[in-house]
Protein backbone atom coordinates (compact mmCIF):
# COMPACT_ATOMS: atom_id res chain seq x y z
CA UNK A 1 0.00 0.00 0.00
CA UNK A 2 1.44 3.19 -1.24
CA UNK A 3 1.62 6.15 1.63
CA UNK A 4 -1.05 8.37 0.72
CA UNK A 5 -3.47 5.32 1.12
CA UNK A 6 -1.82 4.68 4.41
CA UNK A 7 -2.43 8.72 5.41
CA UNK A 8 -6.29 8.53 3.57
CA UNK A 9 -7.01 5.38 5.69
CA UNK A 10 -5.62 7.34 8.90
CA UNK A 11 -7.68 10.44 8.26
CA UNK A 12 -10.84 8.30 7.89
CA UNK A 13 -10.06 6.39 10.96
CA UNK A 14 -9.85 9.50 12.84
CA UNK A 15 -12.64 10.95 11.82
CA UNK A 16 -14.81 8.31 12.60
CA UNK A 17 -13.62 7.86 16.08
CA UNK A 18 -14.16 11.63 16.65
CA UNK A 19 -17.93 10.85 15.77
CA UNK A 20 -18.40 8.18 17.86
CA UNK A 21 -17.12 10.04 20.49
CA UNK A 22 -19.18 12.92 19.42
CA UNK A 23 -22.40 10.65 19.35
CA UNK A 24 -21.33 9.18 23.03
CA UNK A 25 -21.30 12.93 24.06
CA UNK A 26 -24.85 13.51 22.82
CA UNK A 27 -26.31 10.55 24.49
CA UNK A 28 -24.66 11.45 27.67
CA UNK A 29 -25.38 15.43 28.30
CA UNK A 30 -27.73 17.35 29.47
CA UNK A 31 -30.41 15.26 28.90
CA UNK A 32 -33.33 18.12 29.09
CA UNK A 33 -32.01 20.47 31.66
CA UNK A 34 -32.49 24.17 31.62
CA UNK A 35 -29.97 26.52 30.44
CA UNK A 36 -29.83 30.11 31.38
CA UNK A 37 -29.31 31.89 28.47
CA UNK A 38 -25.36 32.61 28.40
CA UNK A 39 -24.80 29.76 30.57
CA UNK A 40 -22.34 27.36 29.18
CA UNK A 41 -23.73 23.50 28.79
CA UNK A 42 -20.82 21.17 27.72
CA UNK A 43 -21.75 17.68 27.34
CA UNK A 44 -19.08 15.52 27.79
CA UNK A 45 -17.74 11.85 27.07
CA UNK A 46 -18.35 10.50 30.41
CA UNK A 47 -21.70 12.65 31.43
CA UNK A 48 -22.10 16.88 32.03
CA UNK A 49 -18.99 18.91 32.68
CA UNK A 50 -18.92 22.35 34.45
CA UNK A 51 -18.54 25.49 32.64
CA UNK A 52 -15.10 25.30 32.57
CA UNK A 53 -12.35 22.68 34.54
CA UNK A 54 -11.94 23.02 37.96
CA UNK A 55 -10.87 20.82 40.82
CA UNK A 56 -13.16 18.09 40.96
CA UNK A 57 -13.42 14.90 43.27
CA UNK A 58 -15.19 11.48 43.13
CA UNK A 59 -16.83 10.88 45.83
CA UNK A 60 -20.05 8.38 46.81
CA UNK A 61 -23.63 10.11 47.28
CA UNK A 62 -25.40 9.37 50.73
CA UNK A 63 -28.82 9.39 48.49
CA UNK A 64 -29.67 9.41 45.01
CA UNK A 65 -28.78 12.93 43.18
CA UNK A 66 -31.99 13.60 41.28
CA UNK A 67 -30.99 16.70 39.58
CA UNK A 68 -27.43 17.42 38.54
CA UNK A 69 -26.03 20.82 38.84
CA UNK A 70 -27.31 20.94 43.07
CA UNK A 71 -24.84 21.46 45.95
CA UNK A 72 -23.07 19.20 48.07
CA UNK A 73 -22.28 19.27 52.04
CA UNK A 74 -20.25 16.43 53.53
CA UNK A 75 -21.66 13.18 54.40
CA UNK A 76 -21.71 11.23 57.21
CA UNK A 77 -18.05 10.08 56.24
CA UNK A 78 -14.85 11.04 54.82
CA UNK A 79 -15.73 9.30 51.40
CA UNK A 80 -19.21 10.80 51.19
CA UNK A 81 -20.98 13.60 50.15
CA UNK A 82 -24.92 14.91 51.08
CA UNK A 83 -27.51 17.23 48.88
CA UNK A 84 -27.40 20.31 50.84
CA UNK A 85 -30.40 21.16 52.99
CA UNK A 86 -29.74 24.81 54.31
CA UNK A 87 -27.47 27.53 54.71
CA UNK A 88 -26.00 26.86 58.02
CA UNK A 89 -24.32 23.17 56.63
CA UNK A 90 -20.95 23.61 55.58
CA UNK A 91 -21.19 23.78 51.95
CA UNK A 92 -18.11 22.00 49.63
CA UNK A 93 -19.26 21.93 46.25
CA UNK A 94 -21.65 21.20 43.28
CA UNK A 95 -22.48 17.70 41.90
CA UNK A 96 -22.02 17.58 37.93
CA UNK A 97 -24.81 14.72 37.25
CA UNK A 98 -27.71 12.68 38.59
CA UNK A 99 -27.06 8.91 40.04
CA UNK A 100 -30.07 6.83 40.66
CA UNK A 101 -28.49 5.15 44.27
CA UNK A 102 -26.90 6.16 47.21
CA UNK A 103 -23.51 5.11 47.70
CA UNK A 104 -23.12 5.55 43.88
CA UNK A 105 -19.76 7.55 42.56
CA UNK A 106 -20.03 11.09 41.86
CA UNK A 107 -18.33 13.95 40.78
CA UNK A 108 -18.21 16.36 42.65
CA UNK A 109 -16.83 20.34 41.92
CA UNK A 110 -14.77 21.80 44.18
CA UNK A 111 -13.13 25.07 42.49
CA UNK A 112 -13.60 26.53 39.28
CA UNK A 113 -16.97 27.12 37.58
CA UNK A 114 -19.64 25.63 37.78
CA UNK A 115 -22.98 25.24 36.26
CA UNK A 116 -25.55 25.66 39.62
CA UNK A 117 -29.30 24.94 39.50
CA UNK A 118 -31.29 27.44 40.87
CA UNK A 119 -34.13 27.57 43.36
CA UNK A 120 -34.89 31.18 43.30
CA UNK A 121 -33.33 34.49 41.92
CA UNK A 122 -30.42 35.22 42.50
CA UNK A 123 -28.30 38.57 40.76
CA UNK A 124 -25.25 38.40 39.28
CA UNK A 125 -22.29 39.04 41.50
CA UNK A 126 -24.31 37.88 44.60
CA UNK A 127 -23.01 35.13 47.11
CA UNK A 128 -25.45 31.84 46.50
CA UNK A 129 -26.23 29.70 49.62
CA UNK A 130 -28.55 26.59 49.39
CA UNK A 131 -31.95 25.97 49.68
CA UNK A 132 -33.72 22.93 51.45
CA UNK A 133 -33.16 21.05 48.08
CA UNK A 134 -29.72 21.91 47.35
CA UNK A 135 -30.58 24.38 44.77
CA UNK A 136 -28.66 28.14 44.63
CA UNK A 137 -30.52 30.65 45.90
CA UNK A 138 -29.47 34.57 47.46
CA UNK A 139 -27.39 34.33 49.87
CA UNK A 140 -29.39 37.08 52.60
CA UNK A 141 -28.75 36.27 55.98
CA UNK A 142 -30.16 38.76 58.68
CA UNK A 143 -27.72 41.03 60.64
CA UNK A 144 -25.68 39.16 62.71
CA UNK A 145 -26.24 36.02 61.26
CA UNK A 146 -23.94 33.64 59.81
CA UNK A 147 -25.18 31.85 56.22
CA UNK A 148 -22.69 29.46 54.33
CA UNK A 149 -21.90 30.07 50.48
CA UNK A 150 -21.36 28.24 47.59
CA UNK A 151 -19.77 31.10 45.54
CA UNK A 152 -20.97 34.23 43.71
CA UNK A 153 -23.00 34.20 40.68
CA UNK A 154 -21.60 35.00 37.34
CA UNK A 155 -25.28 35.87 35.51
CA UNK A 156 -28.62 36.87 37.32
CA UNK A 157 -31.25 34.18 36.94
CA UNK A 158 -34.82 32.55 38.47
CA UNK A 159 -35.74 29.49 39.77
CA UNK A 160 -35.08 26.77 37.56
CA UNK A 161 -32.61 28.57 35.27
CA UNK A 162 -29.29 26.68 35.32
CA UNK A 163 -26.28 29.36 35.52
CA UNK A 164 -22.18 29.52 36.29
CA UNK A 165 -21.55 30.17 39.11
CA UNK A 166 -17.36 30.59 40.75
CA UNK A 167 -16.94 28.41 43.77
CA UNK A 168 -15.77 29.75 46.57
CA UNK A 169 -17.35 27.91 49.63
CA UNK A 170 -17.29 30.17 52.63
CA UNK A 171 -19.03 31.98 55.16
CA UNK A 172 -20.68 35.29 55.26
CA UNK A 173 -22.54 37.51 57.93
CA UNK A 174 -25.48 39.62 57.60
Amino acid sequence: MGKSKLQIMAIVGLIAITLLFCVAAVALGMQGEKVAAGAIAVPALFGVMGATAGLEKSTKCTAAIATAFTIAKFGADDDTSSVATALTEELIGVFQHTTPNAGDEVRLMLSGISNLKLGGTVARGGWITSDANAKGVAAAPAAGVNAAVIGKALMSGVDGDIIPVMLAPGRIQG
